[in-house]
């Protein structure tokens, strides 16, 4: 008879908060043939009822048609008996009048009623509707209830769990073991029993499978280590069915679990992490095992704090999730603020991320020539934030930010490091030989040689001293398999001694000057 009184107590409230408000007059039903309600698949004049799942919401389509000549204009109230049960706003409207010889006008409405996500198993929830039309030209109105009864079908309901072992076995046992604390305690040792025997079975299978590189202090902490969380988890699984035994309400069960999920997500993010750290170390080990890459391992801070940072941040998000905060305003804040961080630091980021692919990738290397916005270079050190570069006349070092390098580096030269680093030969003729006749003999003896590159690193010859015993020649040639220096040295010495151009030997020249008043040489 409860929600008998329900419907009388609204209906009382509905009309008095329905009288006109206006003249006395004005108090003519409205004619039912004026206007028409109907919602589809139901029948108004009866109970509508849906059943719904808790957290879900279910909508009726409402169409309001005017016959009339005349506005009619609509007021709603809504009332629920159960808290847990809401609705969607309904906003007063006005249908329009129907045109002379037009068709009814018809307005749709959509009414949706809401199932709180904590809501347990109940029957025959009603809401209730009271509707009142008023022609606006006579005031003639009329009031149109409708009720709607909820059946709320609960994941939470927990009747078939209270004082049963395991959460569907019945207590039959006399008294005092009839409490529910027995089947409470009996369920947790048997879920920590099974947790215990799943390690026990697992653990020595990975002992097997992995030891020979498991050493036997080794297997001992992981056997340990793996023992503890498994309990760990097993009573955070036990929560959940030992509320529900102990005949918990509902608000503490989902507590409970919000705490549970907020635990494994913080293990979760412990196994995450270990597996991150190690990863890391390894990548960072095999790139720095090398002269070149040895400060690499030195990056491990970094990778720690990057990785940090984004476990403890996800991990408090979700948890903040968990228990019902809406993240939205904060996420776009702290995207905001990493946006504006991010573009005040785009250079040095596109440094750092181009130094961190040069590195993984290996694009180029140590010793490796590489050509650069048309410029050959030979790499000398790559850095996380830069490059360091040699010409190929090895007179100065040339520091390119790793963005520059990255993006302009169009062809790697040394083909997989079979193409040798530059190699050079000086030469020295004495003073007043014709260099450029010197120049082109060391040229042509580079071609005779197979293995001296010709394209598209042509060798070139330069001056590069003057001695005091004659003038220096360098010549610097690329290889793409050995060649010795020797040999290349060995030729041109005998091409220059055909051409009449003698290698200068270190002298002195003794001047002698006579005395024109003793007689006597100096």
């Amino acid at each position: 008879m409860r929600w008998k009184s329900t419907v009388f107590v609204f209906a009382v409230l509905a009309l008095c908060f329905l009288l006109p408000m206006g003249s006395a007059d004005a108090t003519d039903p409205l004619d039912p043939e004026e206007y028409d309600i109907t919602i589809p698949g139901h029948d108004r004049h009866e109970v509508l009822r849906a059943s719904i799942h808790n957290g879900e919401s279910f909508t009726w389509d409402i169409y309001f048609t005017n016959y009339t000549a005349h506005h009619l204009d609509l007021q709603f109230v809504v009332y629920s008996e159960d808290r847990k049960v809401t609705f969607s706003d309904m906003e007063n409207m006005t249908i329009n009048a129907r045109r002379d010889g037009g068709d009814p006008v018809t307005k749709r409405l959509d009414f949706t009623v809401y199932v709180d996500e904590i809501t347990a198993t109940t029957y025959d929830s009603r809401v209730f509707m009271s509707i009142r039309i008023t022609d606006v030209e006579t005031g003639a109105f009329d009031l149109i209830p409708i009720a709607f009864a909820v059946d709320i079908h609960s994941s939470y309901d927990i009747a078939g769990n209270y004082n049963k072992f395991f959460g569907f076995i019945p207590n039959t046992l006399p008294y005092p073991f009839s409490s529910p604390v027995v089947p409470f305690i009996v369920t947790l040792i048997g879920i920590l029993l099974a947790a215990y025997a799943a390690v026990k079975i697992v653990i020595p299978a990975l002992g097997m499978r992995f030891g020979e590189e498991l050493e036997t202090v080794g297997r001992k902490r992981a056997e340990t280590l793996m023992s503890l969380a498994v309990m760990i988890i097993a009573v955070i699984l036990f929560i959940d069915p030992g509320l529900r035994i102990m005949g918990a309400d509902l608000d503490s069960i989902l507590l409970a679990e919000d705490v549970a999920i907020s635990i494994l997500v913080i293990l979760a993010a412990i196994v995450i992490w270990k597996i991150y750290i190690t990863a890391v170390e390894l990548i960072l080990n095999k790139i720095g095992d090398d002269e070149e890459t040895e400060w690499v391992p030195s990056l491990m801070p970094v990778f720690a704090f990057v990785g940090k940072t984004v476990l403890i941040v996800g991990s408090l998000a979700i948890i903040l999730y968990v228990f019902g905060y809406d993240l939205g305003a904060i996420l776009v804040s702290a995207g905001f603020v990493t946006l504006g961080i991010m573009i005040g630091a785009r250079k040095v980021l596109t440094q750092l991320f181009s130094g961190i692919t040069i590195i993984l990738t290996r694009r180029f290397k140590a010793n490796d020539m590489v050509v650069i916005r048309g410029r050959p270079y030979v790499v000398k050190k790559v850095r996380l934030m830069y490059t360091e570069f040699t010409v190929m006349t090895k007179d100065r070092i040339v520091t390119m930010p790793n963005s520059i390098a990255a993006k302009g580096v169009l062809a790697n030269r040394s083909f997989g490091r079979m193409m040798r680093p530059p190699m050079t030969v000086k030469v020295k003729v004495p003073y007043g030989a014709d260099l450029r006749k010197v120049e082109e003999i060391m040229l042509e003896v580079t071609k005779s040689f197979e293995h001296i590159v010709q394209e598209p690193h042509k060798p070139s010859v330069m001056l590069t001293d003057y001695e005091d015993g004659g003038v220096e020649m360098t010549m610097e040639f690329v290889t793409a398999r050995m060649v010795k220096t020797t040999d290349v040295k060995k030729a041109i010495y005998v091409r220059l001694a055909e051409e009449g151009i003698e290698m200068p030997l270190k002298r002195i020249d003794v001047y002698l000057v006579k005395d024109m008043e003793g007689g006597e040489t100096i």
